[in-house]
């Protein structure tokens, strides 16, 4: 059993979450190439089979399915070449890659039929030709479809296995040979295809947490100011009269770190940073500036729910902060910009938006400036 799962853990993992959209439209790409040389192949070798054989087999298995299957062949090869140089998005790529594997796992289907009928039925002489065209075909659609995982094994069972049953189980003793011979070449295949998947995963992987690492700010866990910069860039693109930007300053930040030193600042950062998140929610365009500067974009969306998320954002931060076993209470202020009325590209919205924000200090200053002075008059 531990065998077993260990198989099962190192070739036939799941997919990550994380690199599930980057992987199907990476199948897809490569199909994209592989695909019509694989149905040119298939329709080479299927004519190629159904006239060099003569055989007692009935006409349906001799000249009906290499003909049916010849015809899907090059129907789907018209359809795959119109494909080439297509992008598409995940979801769009998953369908195509799914009608894929369907349809080759029933062209496989077929020709398996075809390829049992005919040896079953053929002179001892050319009972050879059958299982050698069916392994042919079959790993040849097996290494175009490698970077498929499912669609390679799902095309060998149903290609390969029932000739090679039918071989070691009533064939002669060269059949038996051959038939293990075929199933030691399958094994290797499949463990090759595994392979060359978790190879493929590992690699994504690294390249996933690489592109993290580079939109990432390090401390936070949030979006550093590159990557608040290209998903600004982006919404622009989409739709430049529904962008948001909302500035977020830290007010008596550096009177933390003055007094319990810049570790005990890192982390009011940290918690600073995991509140702002539970209340915007994971999916929100939240970015950390640098120091204790941070922003908030919108794009698509209503404004007015900018400013409410800054209000919620502001509230959320009020409470105090557990640092070096005291209670530790912080500030901040907020300065928003909405297109089209703050500007039309985002160095407006920035410019517009630092000029609320110090506006809001400002009279932060001036409120508490003030109530000092009530305070020492009274006192």
């Amino acid at each position: 059993m531990a065998f077993m799962q260990l198989l099962k853990a190192r070739y036939w993992s799941p997919v990550p979450a994380e690199i599930r959209d980057e992987l199907a439209v990476l199948r897809y790409a490569r199909l994209q190439d592989q695909i019509p040389v694989l149905y040119l192949t298939l329709i080479t070798v299927v004519l190629t089979a159904m006239l060099a054989i003569t055989s007692g087999a009935p006409w349906w298995a001799r000249f009906g399915i290499p003909l049916f299957v010849t015809c899907a062949g090059i129907l789907r090869f018209l359809w795959w070449t119109r494909q080439r140089g297509r992008t598409v998005d995940a979801n769009m790529a998953r369908r195509h890659i799914r009608r894929t594997v369907s349809i080759s796992v029933t062209i496989c289907a077929l020709c398996s039929l075809w390829c049992i009928t005919g040896w079953a039925m053929s002179a001892p002489e050319q009972r050879s030709y059958y299982p050698m065209f069916m392994a042919m075909g079959s790993l040849t659609t097996a290494f175009s479809l490698a970077v498929i995982r499912f669609a390679t094994i799902s095309n060998l069972a149903t290609g390969v296995a029932p000739i090679t049953l039918a071989m070691i189980l009533f064939g002669n003793y060269l059949d038996q040979v051959a038939g293990l011979v075929v199933v030691i070449t399958t094994l290797f295949m499949v463990r090759m295809v595994a392979e060359q998947h978790r190879q493929l995963i590992i690699l994504l992987l690294l390249k996933h947490q690489l592109r993290e690492q580079a939109n990432t700010d390090p401390l936070t866990g949030l979006l550093n100011r590159r990557a608040l910069l290209t998903a600004a860039e982006n919404a622009f693109a989409d739709d430049p009269l529904t962008v948001g930007l909302a500035l977020i300053d830290l007010d008596g930040f550096k009177g933390v770190n003055d007094r319990h030193g810049h570790a005990a600042g890192d982390d009011m950062l940290i918690q600073i940073a995991a509140r702002m998140r539970r209340t915007v929610g994971k999916d929100a365009v939240l970015a950390r500036l640098g120091g204790d500067e941070f922003a908030l974009l919108q794009a698509g969306g209503d404004m007015a729910k900018l400013a409410l998320d800054i209000n919620h954002l502001l509230a959320a931060l009020v409470p105090a902060f557990a640092i070096d076993g005291a209670k530790v209470t912080i500030g901040a202020s907020a300065g928003i910009a909405n297109a089209p009325a703050d500007g039309t590209s985002l160095t407006d919205l920035f410019a517009a938006a630092d000029a609320t924000l110090y506006a809001a200090k400002a009279s932060r200053e001036t409120i508490a400036t003030r109530t000092r002075r009530i305070n020492r008059a009274v006192g």
